[in-house]
């Protein structure tokens, strides 16, 4: 099977551009990601917006962490398991061990850890 008919549409014409033929006219890596993360592009969806939050907490306030962790919980229903229990549940236990997440990040904590056994 042809690889452009196994890459999903959204990346085949940014696939197109990174094995461009000419290197210097290839796009930077970091453009590709930016563009990919607008509004309507593949990387532009609830998984990768909370896995790029989580990895940003240290630099959130209290607000943007309660409401983060408020929306959580509902949405760890459509994240893959393997994801949810070895990336997330990490990262949402060292946010309420160290961080200042308070008893807000306990919801989505206690989901992962009991609904993903």
């Amino acid at each position: 099977m042809p690889i452009l008919l196994q890459i999903p549409k959204q990346l085949s014409a940014v696939y197109c551009e990174l094995v461009g033929a000419n290197p210097s006219s290839r796009p930077n890596p970091a453009d590709v990601i930016t563009r990919c993360r607008k509004l309507g592009g593949y990387f532009k969806n609830d998984l990768v917006d909370t896995l790029l939050f989580l990895e940003e907490i240290q630099i959130k306030d209290k607000g943007e962490k309660n409401r983060f962790f408020s929306a959580l919980t509902p949405q760890l229903d459509n994240f893959p398991e393997n994801v949810c229990r070895h990336k997330i549940l990490p990262q949402l236990i060292t946010a309420f061990e160290y961080g200042d997440a308070g008893s807000v990040v306990l919801m989505p904590m206690f989901k992962v850890k009991y609904y993903f056994k």
